[in-house]
């Protein structure tokens, strides 16, 4: 066995999870081949820490939002002096920073100061909000791995070594709808955080409910659940008296509901239809409001230019306004198809282009300079 490389790694996020763990399996691929070892430092999710037990737990910082976050700050800050600790015990042959821009942002700067050379993973989107941090970013990493296509030209030419490495959902799956009749199969999907669903799903719940009692047997329900959301799904479903299955790696959705997120970009890369619902609280969305400066929270929206997927956000989700727009999609074709279509473009761009590293290969080429 050749020589040890210590890398460093920090996903905050299930999504970030995912995008880790098939990261830290490619690269410990690389060091196979040249019959070396990989030691891992920092946090991960579930996913990540099947491949790397030595990691931090990642479910003790996440939050998004200023006022999610205060209830749990003491946590958070708790998770990042760790964390900082560990960025800045040693040298690292590498560093891979997963999205999680407030809380990774903030480790760069130790991590530069020992000098490690840093990948940053799924690109902070500062082309929506809090476009001044990118001069921040650009002195703090050394290579931006993007995973829509726009992303690459907006950091390049902000002065940010940026590749497009293709967006994992382009591989999913395309899949139709089973039958053409009824039941329509809806797939719940509230978010992977705490606090997402307990905001988002109640008023799912209540639309279920609606459309039941005006088309009874036209839909059927099934519930996506993010890890570590089981207990406060199973609290909601009990208190609304309501009891759909949770659905598994089988379920094919019909039409879904979604929080805003990956997500979105997953089921659009799936060929489903959908629905974003997404609510936070007050707070968080005033300021949300003077920052943000696109016009469309669904990144497969953004993307197309257009809004073809409805966006029910804030005041405007409501579990009535939810089951209008479901009977809309099931009782017109015609908007399904234009929803479809639309994400065979969406999918085909998210694909990597011929010949791209993957951001294993991007890591690995900076561990080995």
């Amino acid at each position: 066995m050749g020589r040890t490389l210590n890398v460093f790694i920090s996903a905050g996020e299930t999504s970030g999870d995912r995008l880790g763990s098939t990261l830290i399996a490619d690269l410990q691929k690389l060091a196979h081949a040249e019959d070396e070892r990989i030691e891992w430092r920092g946090m991960g999710g579930p996913a990540m820490r099947a491949y790397a037990a030595t990691l931090f737990p990642t479910e003790q910082a996440a939050a998004a939002g200023l006022a999610e976050l205060l209830p749990r700050a003491a946590s958070v800050l708790r998770a990042y002096r760790r964390l900082a600790a560990l960025a800045g015990e040693r040298r690292y042959e590498v560093a891979v920073l997963i999205d999680f821009p407030d809380f990774n942002l903030r480790l760069a700067p130790i991590l530069k100061r020992r000098g490690t050379p840093i990948l940053y993973y799924g690109a902070p989107q500062l082309w929506a909000w809090r476009p001044g941090r990118v001069e921040a970013l650009r002195r703090r990493i050394d290579r931006l791995a993007a995973l829509f296509p726009f992303e690459a030209e907006w950091f390049s030419t902000r002065g940010i070594d940026t590749v497009f490495v293709g967006h994992p959902a382009a591989a999913l799956p395309w899949r139709e709808k089973a039958a053409n009749g009824p039941p329509w199969r809806i797939g719940l999907w509230p978010g992977s955080r705490r606090h997402e669903v307990e905001t988002i799903l109640p008023r799912q719940l209540a639309a279920t409910r609606l459309l039941n009692t005006r088309s009874p047997g036209r839909f059927s329900f099934a519930i996506h659940v993010a890890p570590g959301c089981e207990a406060p799904i199973a609290a909601l479903q009990n208190r609304a008296e309501t009891s759909w299955p949770l659905a598994d790696e089988t379920t094919v959705d019909d039409m879904a509901w979604t929080a805003a997120g990956t997500a979105a970009t997953e089921l659009a890369c799936r060929g489903a239809p959908f629905i974003l619902t997404h609510a936070v609280h007050p707070l968080s969305f005033a300021l949300a409001r003077r920052l943000v400066s696109v016009r469309h929270l669904a990144m497969p929206n953004l993307m197309a230019g257009r809004t073809v997927a409805p966006e029910l956000v804030q005041g405007a989700f409501t579990p009535e306004a939810l089951a209008r727009e479901t009977l809309r999609l099931a009782d017109f074709p015609g908007l399904v198809k234009r929803q479809r279509e639309t994400w065979r473009e969406v999918r085909r761009a998210l694909a990597a282009p011929p010949g791209a590293p993957s951001a294993a290969e991007l890591a690995w080429n900076l561990a080995r300079p």
